[in-house]
C-alpha cells in the first residue's frame, strides 16, 4: 500500500508485512484517517506515515466508534432535568428540551457541565423601555457650588419629570439637589433647590430615566431598545452625561440584578455578559468594565476591563471573596469617564451570575417570568452489556475537550461503577481539583486509592484517554499517547456494570468541557499497547 495513494473507499482492506491491516475514515472532528492492524509490528510506524494517515500499532478493530456530532450511539442513556443552551453550527445560540444532549455545531461536540444557578432574575433584559433620547445636561459650578445648570440637549420620551442625579469623584462634593420640568416628554427646565458644597473637580449630571428593567438599577443608562442576536436577547441602554470641571474620575454603574445574591468569604463567583457598542463614542471615557461586587461595603469586588466592539462578544469576570464581612454577590457594569461629556450606546445581553471559577454556558428562566434560574447537570451513560462487554473485558478510548477547571470539585472524564446502591465502588480517570492534571483512580468501600498521574491536559485542547478494564479488577490507563499505568485491585466486590463519561455516580464530579468520539475496542488492549490508542 503507497503512502502517496489516495484511499478513495471509506474502508480499505490490505496487507503488509503479512499482517492484516485496515484504513478507516474517521469522521466528524476529528477527520483523517486512522490505521488499525491485528498485530504489534513495531516497524510499522516507521513504515507508513504521511500527511493526515496516522499510523497507530491498534491490535483489533472497533466495535463501536462514533463521533459527538449530532447523535448518542444506540444504548446511550442522557440526562439533565431542566433546558439548557448551546450553539449551533452558525454560532445561535438555541435551546435544547430536559433530558436532550446539547450537540454544539459551533464548538463541535456534545456539551457536559455541571448544575449551575443564574441569580440574575432577568437575563431576558425584560421590562419597560425609555422610548425616547437621554436629556444632556451640563452644570455650572463656581466656589465649590453647583450654580446653574444648561439644558444642552432636552432630550425626549420622558413621562414624568425627572429626577437631576450628580456623579462626583469619590470624596468631592455633597449635598446638591436639581428638580426639573418637562414639556411634551422633553426637559425644558431645572431648578437647583440646593447647590451643595466641595464641587471642586469634575461634576456630571444626567436626567435620571423613568424606566427600568425589571430587577435591574439604571443608574445613568437609559434603555431604549429591545432585540435579539446570534438568539441572545440583549438591550441597549444609552448613557449620556454632562461634565464639567476637570480632575478625577467620574463612576456610573449598572446593576443586573438589585438584590445580588448570597455569598460568604472563601466562596468563588463569576459574572458575565454579552456586550457590543452599537452607538455614540468613547470620547471621554477611560474605562469600561465588568465589576462583581462582594457587599456590604463592594470592596472586596473583582474587576474585568473590557474593550468595547461592534462585535457582541461575551465577558466575565471571577472574584474568591476574602472578607469576612462579605454576605452577598453583585453583578455590574461600569463606565469611567473625566474630562467632558459622555454619549454612547451599548448593548448588553443575558447577564449571568452564579458560583463558579469560570462562566458555564448561558442559563435562562422562562419567558415573561424572571426568577433565579438552575440548569440541571448533564449526564451519559452506556451498560457495559449492551456495548457486548463480558469477562475477557473491553478498553474504551474517550476523546474531548476541557474548557475550564473546577475550583468546587473535580471533573470525572469517564467511570466504571456496578451501579448498584450508593456504595462508593468505582474506577475513574479524572481531571484533579483545580488542577489540570488527569489521574487514574480508584474508589472501593468509599477509600480511595493512590493516584495514577496520567498527564497534563490543555485548556480547550484535544484531550484523548484510553481505559482498558479486565474484570474482576485489572486496569490500564494513558492518556495523549503517554506510557499506561497498570495496577490490579485486590478487592472483591460486584461486577462493573456501567460505564458514565463526563460523570461519576457519587458525587457527581461533571466535566465543563465537551466529548467528542467514544471508541470501544474487544478484546482490549494489552498494557504495552495502550499509549497508541490514547494518541491525540
Amino acid at each position: 500500500m503507497s503512502g502517496t495513494t489516495p484511499a478513495t473507499a471509506e474502508q480499505v482492506y490490505g496487507a503488509y508485512d503479512h499482517s492484516e491491516v485496515r484504513v478507516s475514515h474517521i469522521l466528524g472532528p476529528h477527520k483523517g484517517l486512522s490505521l488499525y492492524h491485528k498485530t504489534s509490528d513495531p516497524g510499522l510506524n516507521d513504515a507508513i506515515s504521511s500527511g493526515q494517515v496516522l499510523v497507530d500499532a491498534i491490535s483489533g478493530f472497533p466495535t463501536l466508534a462514533h463521533d459527538f456530532v449530532n447523535s448518542l450511539p444506540a444504548n446511550f442513556l442522557f440526562t439533565r432535568a431542566s433546558k439548557a443552551l448551546a450553539r449551533n453550527a452558525s454560532g445561535t445560540y438555541v435551546e435544547f428540551g430536559t433530558d436532550t444532549p446539547r450537540f454544539s455545531g459551533f464548538l463541535g461536540g456534545l456539551v457536559i457541565e455541571p448544575a449551575r444557578t443564574n441569580n440574575v432574575r432577568n437575563p431576558r433584559c425584560e421590562g419597560t423601555l425609555h422610548n425616547g433620547i437621554p436629556a444632556l445636561l451640563r452644570p455650572t459650578v463656581a466656589g465649590g457650588i453647583i450654580t446653574g445648570v444648561t439644558i444642552v440637549s432636552g432630550g425626549s420620551g420622558y413621562t414624568s419629570a425627572p429626577t437631576i442625579s450628580v456623579v462626583v469623584p469619590s470624596g468631592q462634593g455633597s449635598g446638591a439637589a436639581i428638580t426639573s420640568s418637562i414639556t411634551g416628554g422633553v426637559v425644558t427646565g431645572t431648578t437647583i433647590t440646593n447647590g451643595g458644597t466641595g464641587y471642586n473637580q469634575s461634576v456630571g449630571l444626567y436626567a435620571r430615566p423613568n424606566q427600568a428593567l425589571t430587577n435591574w438599577s439604571n443608574g445613568a443608562f437609559h434603555p431604549i431598545a429591545r432585540g435579539t442576536e446570534n438568539g441572545v436577547d440583549y438591550v441597549e441602554y444609552r448613557y449620556r452625561l454632562g461634565v464639567s470641571g476637570t480632575g478625577g474620575t467620574l463612576y456610573n454603574d449598572l446593576v443586573f440584578d438589585t438584590t445580588g445574591a448570597a455569598a460568604a468569604q472563601t466562596q468563588t463567583w463569576t459574572e458575565s455578559v454579552f456586550l457590543k457598542m452599537v452607538g455614540g463614542a468613547l470620547t471621554n471615557i477611560t474605562n469600561t468594565s465588568v465589576i462583581l461586587y462582594g457587599g456590604p461595603s463592594f470592596s472586596d469586588n473583582g474587576t474585568t476591563a473590557v474593550s468595547l466592539t461592534s462585535t457582541f462578544t461575551r465577558y466575565s469576570a471571577t472574584k474568591t471573596f476574602t472578607n469576612a464581612t462579605t454576605n452577598s454577590a453583585n453583578a455590574r457594569f461600569s463606565v469611567t469617564a473625566t474630562g467632558g461629556d459622555v454619549d454612547i450606546t451599548i448593548r448588553f445581553g443575558w447577564p449571568q451570575l452564579e458560583q463558579s471559577a469560570f462562566m458555564t454556558s448561558p442559563i435562562l428562566p422562562v419567558a415573561g417570568t424572571p426568577a433565579v434560574t438552575t440548569r440541571a447537570a448533564d449526564t451519559l451513560s452506556v451498560l457495559l452489556t449492551t456495548l457486548g462487554v463480558g469477562a475477557g473485558g473491553a478498553t474504551v478510548v474517550v476523546s474531548g475537550v476541557v474548557t475550564d477547571k473546577q475550583a468546587l470539585s473535580e471533573q470525572a472524564i469517564l467511570s466504571l461503577d456496578p451501579d448498584t446502591g450508593v456504595t462508593d465502588t468505582c474506577e475513574n480517570v479524572i481531571l484533579k481539583l483545580n488542577s489540570q492534571e488527569v489521574v487514574g483512580r480508584g474508589f472501593y468501600g468509599g477509600a480511595a486509592r493512590s493516584d495514577q498521574p496520567l498527564g497534563t491536559v490543555a485548556l480547550n485542547a484535544p484531550f484523548k484517554v484510553a481505559t482498558t478494564f479486565i474484570p474482576p479488577r485489572s486496569f490500564q490507563h494513558s492518556m495523549n499517547g503517554n506510557s499506561s499505568q497498570s495496577r490490579t485491585e485486590s478487592n472483591s466486590g460486584a461486577t462493573f456494570a456501567i460505564l458514565r463519561l463526563g460523570n461519576r455516580k457519587s458525587p457527581g464530579w461533571h466535566l465543563a468541557g465537551r466529548l467528542t468520539r467514544i471508541e470501544v475496542y474487544m478484546p482490549p488492549a494489552e498494557p504495552h499497547e495502550l499509549s497508541a490508542y490514547s494518541r491525540v
